[in-house]
């Protein structure tokens, strides 16, 4: 593959990878009959944002573990934020090829419905420069989801993310009302104070 300077910034929504493709600069590691790629399906039980999602797939056998590699990412005061669903185990590695240059920074336990993830990478003292995600094995024949991947400083001050980004309530007349929920949430640190008007 072609060289290129690691990334201090990077996103990812799969959107633009073929299906059954991985991103570029990306890798993985797929014992036996387990799979690392992208599921363009079209339907929303797959991705989060329209319509393309990283999926981890393992086999009949749990020993086969696959691992999705990320492109080579600069190291320091990082935060990884993604959404996904179903186990997975978050590390460095030293050699995309080799599963045995793993190293495990956080299992975390998803469920079968999105939810955002966050891992600092700020106490990481080793020289890795790729991220891996290591399939869960909790079971066989097991999927697991991954969409809308950031890399980016751990923030340094409160950031207000308001979901859904927009509301659709058709036409309206004059003097018509109308609510919906929206979801407020700190993604930063410190207090997010938030004042009437």
């Amino acid at each position: 593959g072609s060289t290129y300077s690691h990334f201090t910034d990077y996103f990812e929504n799969f959107d633009a990878t073929a299906e059954d493709e991985i991103p570029a600069k990306w890798a993985s590691i797929t014992p036996g009959f387990t799979g690392v790629y992208v599921l363009a399906d079209g339907f929303s039980t797959y991705f989060l944002s329209s319509q393309n999602c990283l999926t981890l797939t393992n086999s009949g056998t749990l020993s086969e573990i696959p691992f999705a590699i990320t492109p080579a990412f600069e190291m320091g005061s990082k935060r990884l934020t993604f959404y996904a669903k179903e186990n997975i185990i978050i590390g460095t590695i030293t050699d995309p090829t080799d599963e045995s240059t793993f190293t495990e920074i956080e299992t975390i336990a998803l469920t079968d419905t999105y939810a955002k993830y966050s891992v600092d990478f700020d106490s990481y003292g080793g020289s890795d420069m790729y991220v891996a995600f290591k399939h869960g094995v909790s079971r066989t024949y097991n999927s697991i989801y991954i969409d809308d991947l950031n890399w980016a400083e751990i923030p340094t001050t409160p950031i207000c993310e308001v979901s859904p980004l927009s509301l659709d309530f058709g036409e309206a007349t004059v003097a018509d009302t109308d609510s919906d929920i929206i979801t407020i949430v700190n993604s930063g640190i410190g207090t997010l104070t938030i004042n009437e008007s």
